[in-house]
């Protein structure tokens, strides 16, 4: 099935509701333009629903990664400081 909108003054177009609701496209969602010769492809960005959960694990720490990411923004915060003296 082909689905058409129409470019608005401001080159916006409407995803049509049936497209919207069948691939998840809600106010907020990024999609990509791709050009191809054929005309130009429209692909909506899978939103990764919770990072955390997705890379829980993935990174192996030995010691307490609490105190080392208070001891990196500290030490950002000093760095930052001695730019804008």
């Amino acid at each position: 099935m082909v689905y058409q909108t129409k470019v608005t003054d401001k080159y916006q177009i409407t995803i049509p509701k049936k497209l919207r609701e069948v691939y998840g496209v809600k106010r907020g969602t990024k999609v990509s333009l791709i050009p191809r010769e054929t005309g130009i492809e429209l692909l909506a960005t899978k939103k990764i629903e919770n990072i955390s959960e997705k890379l829980y694990g993935s990174i192996k720490f030995k010691g307490d990664a609490v105190k080392h990411v208070h001891k990196i923004r500290g030490e950002f915060a000093i760095s930052k400081s001695r730019k804008f003296r």
